[in-house]
């Protein structure tokens, strides 16, 4: 399990270095931070893309995969249905409404700070952009 994190964390590292080594991360003196411009349309989208969306749908293609065997697993054991059968399908289950439960939070816990950043793209004089880059 630890190196399985530790190539995730390296991994996920290795993403942000093109932005660096291109000279796309830029110090913002207002707030104090080395991050990528919000007006930069293609590192932004090159950042979105790699570190929100392929994880993202990485984690549903493992859960789905998961899912997948879980259902098939459990309709391959034998026709009499023991009450000790009835109990793992309905561990299994709860498994499977789990899974789903964590996939939909990751993706609605970011899809506003997605939204932000995009209305901060596409209106460049909206209200809300000076405090973007603080988010």
């Amino acid at each position: 399990m630890t190196s399985i994190t530790i190539f995730q964390w390296l991994l996920s590292i290795t993403f942000g270095i093109p932005a660096l080594v291109i000279g796309r991360i830029i110090y913002q003196s207002g707030s104090r931070i080395c991050q990528a411009s919000l007006t930069d349309v293609t590192i932004f989208l090159y950042l979105a893309m790699f570190i929100y969306f392929c994880p993202l749908t990485i984690i549903i293609i493992i859960y789905i995969r998961i899912v997948h065997f879980t259902k098939q697993h459990s309709f391959t054991t034998n026709i009499q249905h023991s009450p000790a059968d009835q109990h793992r399908q309905r561990r299994e289950l709860r498994f499977i409404r789990r899974l789903l439960i964590i996939v939909g939070v990751i993706f609605f816990m970011s899809f506003p700070y997605l939204i932000f950043f995009l209305r901060a793209q596409f209106f460049v004089h909206a209200e809300s952009l000076p405090y973007a880059q603080r988010v």
